[in-house]
């Protein structure tokens, strides 16, 4: 499964699969906030299952 991120730094789009994922959690607004193992912090904007469903 990949996961379309936005980089919360500098609001970049990326697609990240999952061994490139070290945590998920929620903020206190209910994003999906996905830590990536290259120490960057991405909010979710959907898996592509999602997409391809």
């Amino acid at each position: 499964m990949a996961y379309h991120v936005l980089a919360k730094e500098n609001q970049t789009l990326h697609t990240l699969l999952p061994e490139e994922i070290n945590d998920m959690d929620y903020d206190l607004a209910g994003r999906v906030v996905v830590f990536g193992n290259d120490g960057q912090v991405y909010y979710l904007i959907v898996d592509a299952s999602i997409i391809n469903d």
